[in-house]
Order: structure tokens, then sequence, then C-alpha cells
């Protein structure tokens, strides 16, 4: 079996898996994933969205699995603060929806990295934190490249408002839905020859729909807003299976997300969240720490969602 379908328990890592009503959502890590139907992709299927306002109010902590489903998620934290509530906006894939931190449901973005951020910024300021965070909904199946999330920021009015009112919006990097595809075995055989070819193919519109996305953002924000990118940390899963292979560090460059975060966060004036050297070591592809992660080695656990909530907060220079 050639290395590029060993990729396909590991391409699912990054989509956000189908479910329903009556069903729980399967491990975004499965290997055997059912073909969504064309009215069942992201691209056609969003969660109920909510109505936007340039001064959000402050709302009640959302805890429910239900709210998930909801566009967006919106969360409070310090919600007995006095003040008005800052607004962070966040947007991301399943590290955002907060897949499998807690057992008894699927999806907790009440634990993600965004509402565990907005609580160490509420903290800070003494003041309410009013997150919205935006993933693709656990009810539809599918992956959300960087082109579907273009076409919600021309097109989502709450979306539109939520990043023109935002004082700080998350980025988490998307074209891992780009790319997710070819790991799912869109791209088999040895390496270099097919493999290397193919998955260039796929990684080929990531850094001109990662820069389309921050334009469109830059245009919205308010002046004076923080947008922080994460440059995504190294998966446990991906470093075990081709860390000691020779081609490893080639491979690494067609698919890293921090080829294009980096050099374009730079472009657009963003601050960057560098979570590969903080979990991966100066070396970028070492083992992160036990604990940070899930049994699947590719989604965090709550410390993994606090670590890097941490590190988001120290690129904007709150204490950790």
């Amino acid at each position: 079996m050639g290395r590029g379908l060993r990729f396909l328990a590991l391409g699912l890592a990054v989509v956000v898996a189908a479910c329903s009503s009556n069903t729980t959502a399967p491990p975004l890590g499965s290997s055997t994933p059912s073909e969504p139907s064309a009215a069942a992709r992201p691209s056609t299927t969003s969660p109920t969205p909510r109505t936007a306002t340039a001064a959000p109010s402050v709302a009640s902590p959302s805890s429910s699995p239900a709210a998930a489903n909801e566009w967006p998620f919106v969360r409070t934290s310090c919600p007995g603060a006095s003040g008005q509530a800052r607004l962070v906006v966040a947007l991301g894939t399943s590290e955002t929806a907060g897949y499998g931190i807690r057992p008894d449901e699927a999806y907790s973005p009440q634990e993600a990295y965004p509402a565990q951020y907005a609580d160490i910024l509420c903290k800070e300021l003494g003041a309410p934190v009013e997150l919205h965070s935006y993933f693709p909904s656990p009810l539809a199946s599918g992956w959300s490249p960087l082109a579907w999330w273009n076409e919600r920021v021309a097109g989502d009015a709450s979306m539109r408002a939520d990043l023109a009112a935002a004082r700080i919006v998350l980025l988490w990097a998307m074209g891992s839905h780009d790319i997710g595809p070819a790991f799912e075995g869109g791209c088999s055989g040895d390496w270099p020859d097919p493999l290397k070819a193919c998955f260039e193919a796929a990684a080929a519109n990531i850094p001109a729909e990662t820069d389309r996305l921050f334009t469109a953002i830059s245009a919205l924000i308010s002046k004076g807003t923080s947008v922080l990118a994460a440059a995504p940390y190294g998966l446990p899963a991906v470093i075990e299976l081709y860390g000691a292979e020779p081609y490893w560090k080639e491979l690494k460059q067609i698919f890293d997300a921090r080829v294009s975060v980096v050099p374009l966060a730079r472009k657009h004036g963003f601050t960057l969240v560098d979570l590969e050297a903080a979990f991966n070591g100066p070396t970028l592809d070492a083992m992160p720490a036990p604990g940070l992660f899930q049994p699947d080695g590719i989604h965090p656990t709550a410390a993994g969602a606090l670590a890097v909530a941490k590190e988001v907060a120290k690129a904007d220079g709150l204490p950790a």
C-alpha cells in the first residue's frame, strides 16, 4: 500500500463530519466516511443564522450541544462584569468547533480555544467578552475549503456584520480543507511519483485563496481591530506516520499551513500565532507534549485547547 493511502485516516482530521439531529457525529479521523450528497455539503447547508449587531449585548453562556448548530455559536465570558462587551469573532474548523473535547457531546465550542481565550481576555480586561464563533455545521458533511469561506465572507450578512464590529478576530488556517480530499485518498502511490505532483496540485490554490480571505477580512474590519492568524501545530498522528521518512520535510512543505499563513499575515498586518513553534519546538516537527491531544492524535483535549488559547493571548500581549 502506498503512503498516500495511509493519509486516509488523517485527512478527515480537518473536516467537520456528518451527523444528524438523532445521531452522534462520526470521529473526524474516521477512515470510512460516507460520501455526502450535494444537498448535504457545507457549501449549501449552513447552521441557522443569528442576528448580528454592531454592539453585541451580553448574552448568557451557551452550554447546550444544540448551540453548536447555530450560526454563529455565541458565548459570553465574565457576563457579570461591568462595561460594554468586547466582541471576539472566530472563524475555523474542528478546532474551533471543539470536536470531541467533552465525552458526552460531539462538538463543544464552549470548551474550544476561542472560548478559553475569551475567558482569559475578559479576566484581563475586567469586562465581558462576547464570542461569535463560526465553523461549518456539524449537521452538514463534506469539505469546507477556503473558497467556501470566501463565499461566506462575501455573502453572509451575519458574518460580515460581526467582522465589522469585532474588536478581535481569530483565524484558524482553513486551507487544510482544500488539501483534505488528497489525504482522504485522492492521492495515492509512491513518493515522489505520483504522490508529490498530486499533493502539489491539491494545495495549489491555498496561497491565493488565503490571500483572498485575508484581503476580504481586512476590508471589513474596523481600524484598530486585532486579527490573530494561527499557523497550526503539527499533528502527532502525522508526525508519527511520516516524521521519520526521508521525504518528510519536502512533503510537509506542501501541506503545511505555515507556508501561506506566515507571509500573508505579515502582508495584511495580522498578528501571527505560531502554534508550531509552541507545540512542535524549534524544529517545528517534534512531537507535542503528552496530554494535549485526544487519542486520535488529531484533535486537542481541553488542555490542548487551553494551551492554544494561552498562545493566542500571548501573541495578543496578554498574560498567559
